[in-house]
């Protein structure tokens, strides 16, 4: 898990989309942990916002590190980057997911999905709130709708709280939003918070989608590549661990008991 790639402006390492690049989040957190202990209520109760790109980042870190985050806000993400890429009707971003996976999703479909937040809807352990103007043009709607549909198929409703703010979007994501309905909005994610602050613990034994790694409390499992996605059923007690997916061949688990290690 060494090569972990940025790739993002005047960052070091490689282009990436929701892969490795999301553990510089848990980099972040841990350098805090470390180095500003004394500011830290609880150092188990960590909280991720992101909007637009890092609305994406949202929907996919709180799958694939399902018991990390005690709350997560999502602000007009993507949560299907397939999607995203085929609606691009200027190239706006296809230029860039070109760079950041290395191919459009008809070459591969199934490392688009590996990307997206909402292959990972049936991991949702996290309370997440999720915010997106109906009008938005760079990241529509959509992709907040899909996500709710499957939610609501998974039955996680009281998982997740969603806004959809009228009205709302040009090519400037809150475009035409009014004092009134960003405060709501931030209201409303800390309210997730403020509800939610207690870490997330996963059960002994279940099963997780893998796309292209799961890293939780008790164990990771990674894959051969990011471009990937598997089911791995679990049985901590037993230590037990069944990895199945189509392409799936090669595939490493760890096991630990120090939540500090992930």
């Amino acid at each position: 898990m060494s090569e972990r790639g940025r790739g993002r402006a005047f960052s070091e390492g490689n282009p990436d989309c929701n892969g490795w690049e999301l553990l510089d989040v848990i980099d972040a957190v841990n350098y805090v942990r470390k180095h500003y202990e004394e500011c830290i209520v609880d150092p188990d109760v960590v909280y991720f916002e992101g909007g637009s790109g890092g609305g994406g980042n949202a929907y996919a870190i709180v799958g694939k590190l399902p018991d990390f985050f005690a709350a997560a806000t999502a602000m007009c993400g993507i949560a299907d980057y397939a999607v995203w890429y085929e609606n691009d009707t200027i190239g706006e971003f296809q230029d860039e997911l070109d760079v950041w996976i290395g191919f459009p999703p008809k070459i591969d479909p199934e490392a688009y999905m590996s990307r997206s937040g909402i292959t990972l809807a049936d991991n949702l352990l996290t309370p997440l709130f999720i915010a997106h103007g109906d009008m938005d043009i760079r990241v529509p709607v959509e992709h907040a709708r899909m996500y709710m549909e499957r939610i609501h198929k998974l039955g996680f409703n009281e998982r997740v709280h969603y806004l959809e703010l009228e009205g709302v979007g040009t090519r400037e994501h809150w475009g035409n939003a009014s004092e009134a309905q960003m405060r709501q909005m931030m209201e409303l994610s800390e309210r997730n918070r403020i509800h939610n602050a207690a870490p997330i613990q996963i059960p002994d034994q279940g099963s997780f989608i893998v796309a292209g790694y799961l890293i939780t409390k008790k164990f990771a499992v990674v894959l051969n590549s990011l471009d990937q996605v598997a089911i791995v059923h679990y049985d901590l007690n037993k230590n037990e661990f069944t990895v199945t997916g189509d392409r799936i061949n090669v595939y490493s688990i760890q096991r630990w008991c120090d939540s500090r290690n992930n």
